[in-house]
């Protein structure tokens, strides 16, 4: 009775620590109130100690109880359908050590009744195979970590749906007013574990619009690397976005003119004989270029209908960036993405898109959790000339060096601790310690029901109840020196005894209850 009242007691409040530990884990996920003493386990670390302490005393207290299990068994396979005779002794003993027993030691019992068509034999079998499962899975349990991994330069983010300068979409693209403030810290971790912050700030508008623009006087020229200019294929043009002064502030019939290299790649045709190089020849047919426009790009084109090149002119503000007092709000991320600073690096097959999602691109804009980026609200800052509608922008990542002020802020950041991540593993072990309740329990109710001699754990009753005239002549032979229990089996086979079925029973010549054949 204690090891089945106290070992309940230890697994059912075992069950209910770790069931306040997950549930107070998805209230800190949430960002909820739970309780004080779990953010003092968690906090002190002490989370994964718990959960060792909890898993061993549910383990100790399943593996007393599986004994327990296991030695009743044995009594209702002796007080029932018997046993062969090379297992009686066994059976026996098994009633004696109830809290070392094991169902490994009954299976093969089981499973000669079960051969042998006795009543019973099935059910006895799975039990003490459900007891069995049950213990080597109880073995199994670990508790698993999570490891943060290492890393590009968080930001928080603000998109106001009113801009001063209306958006762009004929023949344009335009990500509209973009606020972004730098977050003031030189460690990655600092940065990535931040979820508040008030306080100055340096904030930009890294608004960025691209027009299709109107070309004129296009001439492609191959030129020689003479030293004046690198050798290749260039772009000459007078250039111009139209119907936009009010965004880039000047007079699109004043015609910009372009020379950029078109593609340098080409070689240039060398004599064999002189060694000397000529230019190539540009195809006559692209003297006489015509023009299309698409969304934000104009396209090039031959007579025949032949792409030449495609043309897109952007603009971003060049206006410096300025401090204000902010507040940024958001949720921490497990790591910054990996900067990409070269373009081979961009295109490689292996290249992942934490970059391009914190810039927006393939997610939401509106989706800041999902960007891995902060919500921005910019207040009335120190510099009270300065307005952020007025449209402060600058890349901002070339300016960080300028400003690194000393100021007072209030932050709360994201504390890495160990805590569970998942259900589906507590919901498994969860499932094991029922399914070990209800087989003990059918255990102990077989064992209620169907036995009245057997009192587990009493060793001197297990060993007189093996004496009786059915079994002594076996028993003076196992005296003898040297004797195993395979010997014991071949002396029974031998003998012909292996047949019998040996049950516990009360003598009519003795009045003892002992083994006596079935």
């Amino acid at each position: 009775m204690i090891i089945l009242t106290f070992g309940t007691g230890v697994i059912l409040f075992s069950v209910a620590l770790l069931i306040v530990l997950w549930q107070c884990a998805d209230k800190a996920r949430s960002r909820h109130h739970r309780a004080e003493f779990w953010d003092k386990i968690v906090f002190d670390d002490w989370s994964t100690r718990l959960v060792t302490i909890c898993s061993t005393a549910i383990q100790a207290s399943m593996g007393f109880q599986i004994g327990l299990a296991a030695a009743a068994m044995a009594a209702v396979i002796l007080e029932t359908t018997g046993s062969c005779f090379s297992d009686t002794a066994m059976l026996s003993i098994q009633r004696a050590s109830s809290s070392s027993a094991g169902p490994t030691d009954l299976l093969p019992t089981a499973w000669r009744h079960c051969l042998a068509g006795r009543p019973l034999g099935f059910l006895y079998l799975v039990i003490l195979a459900l007891k069995l499962f049950v213990a080597l899975v109880s073995t199994l349990a670990k508790t698993r970590s999570r490891v943060r991994p290492m890393a590009h330069w968080r930001f928080a983010e603000s998109r106001p749906a009113e801009m001063e300068t209306g958006l762009r979409t004929e023949n344009a693209v335009d990500t509209g007013d973009i606020y972004r403030a730098m977050l003031p810290f030189d460690s990655p971790q600092d940065r990535a574990t931040l979820e508040y912050y008030a306080g100055p700030a340096v904030v930009v508008n890294q608004r960025t619009a691209c027009f299709a623009p109107t070309l004129d006087n296009v001439a492609l020229i191959y030129k020689l690397n003479d030293g004046s200019a690198a050798g290749g294929l260039y772009l000459n043009a007078s250039i111009a976005v139209e119907n936009q002064i009010d965004f880039i502030g000047t007079d699109p019939s004043k015609l910009g003119k372009i020379n950029c290299s078109a593609l340098d790649g080409i070689a240039p045709v060398s004599n064999e004989k002189t060694q000397d190089s000529s230019p190539l020849e540009i195809p006559k047919a692209l003297d006489n270029l015509a023009f299309r426009r698409d969304g934000p790009w104009t396209t090039a084109f031959t007579a025949n209908g032949t792409d030449v090149f495609n043309a897109t002119i952007c603009y971003i503000s060049q206006n410096l960036p300025h401090k204000y007092n902010v507040t940024m709000t958001g949720r921490s991320v497990p790591s910054e993405p990996e900067f990409l600073a070269e373009w081979s690096t961009l295109m490689a097959a292996e290249n992942g898109t934490g970059i391009l999602q914190q810039l927006g691109i393939g997610i939401s804009p509106d989706n800041t959790r999902g960007r891995g980026i902060l919500d921005l609200q910019v207040h009335s800052g120190p510099d009270l000339w300065a307005d952020p509608d007025d449209g402060m922008q600058m890349l901002y990542y070339d300016w960080l060096p300028n400003f690194n002020p000393t100021r007072e802020v209030k932050t709360i950041h994201a504390q890495e601790v160990l805590i569970p991540q998942h259900w589906r593993g507590f919901v498994v072990v969860m499932a094991i310690i029922v399914a070990h309740f209800v087989v003990t329990a059918l255990t102990m109710v077989l064992f209620a029901q169907r036995t009245e001699s057997s009192l587990l754990g009493n060793a001197w009753q297990a060993v007189s109840q093996v004496v009786s005239p059915d079994t002594q002549d076996i028993i003076r032979a196992a005296g003898s020196e040297g004797i195993k229990d395979k010997d014991m089996e071949v002396l029974t086979r031998s003998t012909g005894r292996d047949k019998e079925v040996i049950a516990l029973s009360s003598g009519v010549d003795s009045g003892r209850t002992e083994l006596r054949v079935y």
